[in-house]
């Protein structure tokens, strides 16, 4: 019998650059108050027959292969799309899965992402997340974002 054999990482990296790319932004994650981690969210979306749609949020955490710090991140960014942690998102959003970790092997990084589900989305996705989605998370974590890079907007 011959063995398959599964590059998970590649894989990912092959899925994720499928994505409607909307743009990335650094931010500054503080985990203590006397220590932040630096990571950045990449915003991608999609278009739904309606003008519905969803943005998925791939959240990357530079924890420096500490395994407190990366249990620290896990617990703050697990709260994320909870019913017991909502967040406050507009009369258009309709509701979002709770985050998820994709990448988690005892490495430099963490991974996960936050699917976001609007009733009203297409168009609108950059003001969506500039006014409504990087403020709820800015309220719901100790976390400061850097300005979005759009992508369409990068030479």
């Amino acid at each position: 019998m011959s063995q398959l054999v599964i590059d998970l990482k590649k894989d990912l990296k092959r899925f994720k650059a499928d994505e409607h790319m909307l743009g990335f932004a650094g931010f500054s994650l503080a985990i203590a108050p006397d220590r932040s981690l630096d990571g950045v969210l990449k915003i991608a979306s999609e278009s739904r027959e309606g003008g519905g749609g969803y943005l998925t949020l791939t959240i990357i955490v530079d924890t420096c292969s500490d395994a407190a710090a990366c249990a620290d991140v896990e617990r703050m960014l697990g709260r994320l799309g909870r019913p017991q942690a909502p967040l406050s998102l507009g009369p258009g959003f309709d509701y979002a899965e709770p985050f998820a970790p994709i990448l988690d092997d005892g490495g430099a990084l963490y991974m996960g992402e936050l699917t976001l589900f609007f009733k009203t989305l297409d168009g609108l996705e950059k003001v969506i997340v500039r006014r409504l989605v990087l403020p709820a998370l800015e309220k719901a974590l100790a976390i400061a974002f850097e300005p979005v890079s759009w992508w369409d907007e990068q030479g």
